[in-house]
């Protein structure tokens, strides 16, 4: 099978609704976070999630991933890095 890498992922905490207990690690967004990190992920991750919380310990493990405010955002093809 072929595979290709994504250049973008976006990221949220709460992946079901108990994970609003912080508490919870396996199948929340700290987990796919932690393994993003594992693999040294060098696309970009933006990270969006109404879980505050969760989402500077997601910020923990992906130290370079952008924190957008939870709603709508624009998506452009053109970044400036």
């Amino acid at each position: 099978m072929d595979q290709q890498p994504f250049k973008v992922v976006f990221l949220d905490h709460d992946l079901h609704w108990m994970h609003a207990d912080n508490s919870i690690f396996k199948g929340t967004g700290k987990e796919v976070a932690r393994f993003l990190a594992a693999r040294e992920y060098q696309g970009i991750v933006i990270i969006h999630s109404r879980h505050e919380e969760g989402a500077e310990a997601m910020k923990k493990y992906l130290s370079k991933a952008r924190l957008a405010p939870f709603g709508s955002f624009d998506i452009v093809t053109e970044v400036n890095l």
